[in-house]
């Protein structure tokens, strides 16, 4: 279960437009971009900004993605009651951010990143410092800005209210009790389709959720969204594969697997089909237009 009780499906859809409103709202005032590492299930339906996709992540993700996402997501997890009213965050390309996880408790719902900049020659000693070792040089750094004190300190803030926020969003999202089925059918089996690209026997899950026979989900799939199973699987999948193209420098192989693709040869013509270019023209041709 998503929600508890119910709203109105408009009055939902309203809500789940909050979270985005209020990253863009940060986002605004602040002048950085703003990622998440989302934990939690609700948050994951309504927030989208999930992956880095600035040029200079791109160059210091060039050796490793692996060693990126470890430290600003796994190794920070254990370590994020440390980091409870934020910090500021120094990656292994020397990069800065500041860093924010939101907790519900003991919870953690998603850590914030917000950046990037370039570090000032001295760090105040009273804000805290989430640091990776080393392993930069000037060009990952080249035409970023200074952060000067005032701007760490202001920015800062404005990350822990825009956790308050989100929080303060979840909270009433579960207190107000939604329950999952509030969502039209037609929305529940997109949120469903779209929870893992990669995920193999799928129709059976999305029949299970349903509580349908097989033949019984494939009919209301398509009644409810104009399309087929497949068809949204297909269109889920190539849209993620696009994103990963887009915002990493995996292999393309890793792309067409993490993307749920059985075959090479397969990812290839299909994505040609979608997008009228091949995977790594159109990761080129992204990149160019970024």
């Amino acid at each position: 279960m998503l929600f508890d009780v119910f709203y109105p499906e408009k009055e939902l859809r309203q809500m789940l437009k909050i979270p985005d409103q209020a990253i863009a709202a940060f986002e605004y005032f602040t002048r950085t971009r703003l990622i998440t590492y989302v934990q939690d299930p609700l948050l994951n339906l309504a927030i989208t900004h999930k992956i880095h996709d600035s040029a200079n992540c791109f160059l210091a993700k060039r050796d490793s993605v692996e060693k990126c996402y470890h430290f600003d997501c796994v190794h920070f997890i254990p370590e994020r009651w440390l980091y409870r009213n934020g910090a500021l965050k120094l990656c292994r390309a020397g990069i800065l951010e500041w860093i924010m996880p939101v907790m519900n408790g003991d919870r953690l719902l998603c850590i914030l990143n917000a950046g990037i900049r370039k570090p000032p020659a001295v760090l105040p000693d009273d804000l805290p410092v989430y640091r990776a070792p080393q392993h930069g040089g000037a060009e990952f750094l080249n035409g970023l800005q200074t952060a000067d004190e005032t701007e760490l300190r202001m920015v800062l803030e404005a990350l822990r209210q825009l956790a308050a926020r989100l929080l303060q969003w979840h909270t009433a999202m579960r207190d107000s009790a939604y329950t999952e089925s509030d969502l039209s059918r037609a929305d529940r089996i997109r949120c469903l389709v779209n929870q893992n690209p990669g995920m193999r026997n799928g129709m059976k899950q999305l029949a299970k959720r349903l509580n349908l026979s097989l033949s019984r989900t494939a009919h209301v799939v398509r009644e409810e969204t104009g399309c087929g199973f497949k068809e949204l699987q297909l269109a889920n999948r190539l849209n993620y594969a696009s994103a990963l193209l887009r915002t990493t420098d995996l292999p393309v192989a890793e792309v067409a697997r993490n993307s749920g693709f059985a075959t090479l040869p397969n990812f290839h013509r299909l994505f040609r089909q979608r997008f009228g270019k091949t995977p790594l023209v159109y990761r080129k041709t992204a990149r160019r237009e970024s």
